[in-house]
């Protein structure tokens, strides 16, 4: 069974950039944590 977790957020818009450069911040971490990377949890956001 696949389950997709979506987190929703609304951010005023001129907070935007700010909030996606916090986001994305540890994408670097969590794509070679080894549990994270097994359970295919590594999609980067477009």
């Amino acid at each position: 069974m696949t389950v997709t977790l979506i987190n929703s957020f609304t951010v005023p818009p001129e907070h935007e950039e700010g909030f996606l450069r916090t986001w994305r911040a540890p994408i670097g971490h969590f794509a070679t944590a080894p549990g994270l990377r097994r359970a295919g949890c590594t999609a980067t956001p477009a």
